[in-house]
Order: C-alpha cells, then sequence, then structure tokens
C-alpha cells in the first residue's frame, strides 16, 4: 500500500506520528479481548487519510480492508491523540506572519442539513453548513485557523463595531 499518496506524508514522516501516537495512546487492546482489525500504524495512516483526503468512510475502509464502523471508532479515537502529537509543530501566527499583514475570511463548510440546530443555512452560499475563519499571508500560507466554526447563519461577533 501506498501510504504516502494515501496520507501525504513519507514513510518516515507517518513512522514518527505513529510513534508519538503509540507513546500518548497506550494499550488500546482491551486485555482478553479480540485482536484488533487493523493495528496502529494502519490506523494512524487511515485516520490521516481521511483528513488529507476527506473520503467517505466506506471507501476509507475498503482502501484499508476494514468495515465502516472500525473506520468510524479509530477516527473518533485517533483524531484527538493525532491533535496532541503534532501540537509542538504547529507554528504560532506571529511566528508565520512576523511583522507582516494577515488577510483573514471565512468559508463555509458544508454540513448535513439538520432541522433540530438553529441558523445553520446559509441563505448567502444557499446551504447548510459551518463558517471557519482563516488568517493568511500575503502569500497564502494558512497561519492560522478560527479555532471555533460558527453556524453558516451565524455571525461572529466584531471586535471593531459595538453591538447593535
Amino acid at each position: 500500500m501506498n501510504y504516502e499518496v494515501l496520507t501525504g506524508l513519507s514513510t518516515g514522516q507517518l513512522l514518527m506520528l505513529a510513534g508519538r501516537c503509540a507513546m500518548l495512546a497506550g494499550d488500546v487492546a482491551r486485555p482478553g479481548g479480540r485482536p484488533p482489525a487493523i493495528g496502529l500504524f494502519r490506523s494512524v495512516a487511515l485516520v490521516v487519510h481521511l483528513m488529507r483526503r476527506n473520503p467517505v468512510q466506506v471507501v476509507a475502509g475498503a482502501v484499508f480492508g476494514v468495515s465502516q464502523p472500525t473506520v468510524s471508532r479509530r477516527w473518533d479515537m485517533l483524531r484527538p491523540i493525532i491533535r496532541k502529537a503534532v501540537a509542538g509543530f504547529i507554528p504560532a501566527p506571529r511566528e508565520v506572519l512576523g511583522a507582516g499583514t494577515a488577510l483573514v475570511d471565512g468559508t463555509i463548510a458544508p454540513t448535513w442539513d439538520w432541522k433540530h440546530i438553529p441558523d445553520l443555512f446559509s441563505g448567502k452560499d444557499n446551504m447548510p453548513g459551518m463558517n471557519i475563519q482563516v488568517a493568511a499571508t500575503l502569500d497564502g500560507d494558512i497561519a492560522a485557523v478560527g479555532p471555533f466554526a460558527v453556524h453558516g447563519a451565524g455571525m461572529m461577533p466584531s471586535p471593531l463595531k459595538p453591538p447593535g
């Protein structure tokens, strides 16, 4: 399997990430339980593949030879662990920007149209979604992504304008 194509990481980078995840995750197998359907290295590759390429879980499961429920369980378990594993490698926005200018804009990430969530539908984009704010340099390098998504129709309060 060509993990580099699936994940965008070299084999060395993927091995380092899997090693860091192993230290953070500890033993994920239950004593006396069945052997896992997919080991930690391939699980990390699977989750990174989902993050980088965004296939549906059933397709990712077919590529990695596991069921969609297994993909879902690994996704839920490893995302926070991978976030901790790479946290030291993510530069602060000031490091990326230096003394330069930041461009900040929002983009909508499409979602299902859940009727029980208010203001999910964005009339401007004519779709349900969550608004994500992104800051970038003038060259287009991402400096930061907002820590919280807001509903597609929701408005982030501006620090420059008083409410009302």
